[in-house]
C-alpha cells in the first residue's frame, strides 16, 4: 500500500493534469484517508516473480492501485454529494463497506454459479474464505484456461481462497491465498504454460535454444529438461490428466539468484519467459517444482506445480519463519484441482 498522503497527492496531481485544478474538499480527503487502508491493491511480486508482473492480465499493480483508490474516491465522493443533495437538508453520509468494493464490474451473489465458459482471466473476485484481505480470491466455480495458453478447452474447479496470476501471454497461474502473514502473496500453486523455444541452458542465453522439432513432443521436452546444466531432474513417470497423456518430472536446482539471476526455462509461442521459480532462490534450498508435460491433441501443455508442504520461495523472501507443514492442506487441494481438470477439443 502506498502511503496515504503520497497517494492522495498522486490523485490530486492526476486531477490537476487532466481535469483542471480541482482540489479535493477536506471531507472527501478525510473519507478517502479512512477508506484506503482497507482497500486491496494488486500485489507487486518481488524476487523471481517480479519481472513477469507487467504483462499480467490483472494489470500493472500501480495502475490497478490507482483504479482501486479511484473507485473508493468515486464512491466516497458520490455518497457525500448524494447524501447532501437536498438544499437546506443536512443528511449524514452512509458508511462505506470497503470490503464490498471490487475491481470487477460486478460480483455475483453468494452461491451464484460461475457462468459456463468463464476463463480464469475473466474471473470474478470476492473475499477469501479464511481471513485473507477482501477482494483477493476468485469466486469458487468451474473455469476455463485462457485460449492463449492452449487451443483445446481445459476446464478446472477452483475452490475458495485461490486467485489467478497471469505472467503474460501463454502463461496462466492459480495461486493460493494464505492470509496477512504473507501480505504480498503465497507464490504457491500451479501455472499452465504453453511451450515455444526451449533453452539449452536456462542460466546462460548464449548457449541458444533447442530446435523446436526436438522439444515439440512430450518425450522431447522431458529430454531437454533432463539436460539442463545446474538442474537436477528426477525420474519421469507417465501420467494422465483430464484425458490427456504425458509425463511428470520433478526438478530442483543448485543455482541461486546470484549465479542465475535471469533464468529462462523456455518462452511461450508469444514470447513470454517461464522463469526458474521456485527452484532458483537467493540461497540454494530444497525447493522442488513438478512439471506435468501433456500432449493435448498434438499441442504441448505444461502444468508447473509447487507441490511441497513448506513455505514457498516467495514466502521465505517475505521473512516467514520455517513452517514444515504450512502448505500440507493446500497440497490436498492442489491435487483435487488437478483431478478436476477436463480437456476437450476446442469449439
Amino acid at each position: 500500500m502506498i502511503g496515504n498522503d503520497r497517494f492522495i497527492d498522486q490523485l490530486e496531481d492526476y486531477l490537476d493534469a487532466f481535469d483542471g485544478v480541482t482540489p479535493l474538499p477536506d471531507r472527501v480527503r478525510d473519507a478517502v484517508h479512512a477508506a484506503l487502508p482497507d482497500t486491496r491493491q494488486i500485489r507487486d511480486w518481488p524476487g523471481p516473480l517480479r519481472p513477469l508482473t507487467p504483462a499480467s492480465r490483472i494489470g500493472d499493480p500501480a495502475r490497478w492501485g490507482v483504479v482501486a483508490a479511484a473507485i473508493v474516491l468515486t464512491v466516497v465522493t458520490s455518497t457525500l454529494i448524494l447524501g447532501n443533495r437536498r438544499p437546506g437538508v443536512a443528511t449524514a453520509a452512509s458508511p462505506i463497506a470497503t470490503s464490498a468494493l471490487s475491481l470487477a464490474p460486478s460480483v455475483p451473489a453468494p452461491g451464484a454459479p460461475v457462468p459456463p465458459g468463464t476463463t480464469l482471466d475473466k474471473a470474478q473476485y470476492g473475499g477469501c474464505g479464511r481471513g485473507g484481505p477482501p477482494i483477493s480470491c476468485i469466486v469458487p466455480g468451474t473455469y476455463t484456461v485462457a485460449s492463449d495458453v492452449v487451443r483445446a478447452k481445459v476446464t478446472l474447479d477452483v475452490p475458495d481462497s485461490w486467485f489467478e496470476w497471469d505472467p503474460g501471454p501463454g502463461l496462466e497461474g492459480l495461486l493460493v491465498e494464505r492470509g496477512l502473514d504473507a501480505a504480498a502473496g503465497s507464490g504457491w500453486g500451479l501455472v499452465f504454460a504453453a511451450v515455444g523455444v526451449v533453452s539449452r541452458d536456462p542460466c546462460d542465453s548464449t548457449h541458444g535454444t533447442f530446435p523446436i522439432a526436438q522439444t515439440s513432443s512430450v518425450d522431447g521436452l522431458i529430454t531437454a529438461i533432463q539436460r539442463w546444466p545446474g538442474f537436477e531432474a528426477g525420474q519421469s513417470r507417465p501420467i494422465t490428466i483430464g484425458g490427456a497423456r504425458g509425463q511428470v518430472i520433478a526438478l530442483t536446482s543448485s543455482e541461486t539468484a546470484t549465479t542465475c539471476p535471469l533464468a529462462v526455462l523456455w518462452k511461450t509461442p508469444q514470447g513470454t519467459a517461464l522463469d526458474g521459480y521456485p527452484m532458483i532462490v537467493r540461497e540454494a534450498g530444497p525447493f522442488t517444482a513438478q512439471f506435468y508435460v501433456l500432449d493435448v491433441h498434438g499441442e504441448l501443455l505444461v502444468i508447473r506445480t509447487s507441490d511441497f508442504p513448506q513455505p514457498s520461495t516467495f514466502e521465505v523472501e517475505q521473512g516467514l519463519p520455517p513452517e514444515p507443514e504450512r502448505h500440507r492442506s493446500d497440497q490436498q487441494t492442489l491435487h483435487a484441482i488437478l483431478d478436476s481438470i477436463r480437456i476437450t477439443e476446442a469449439p
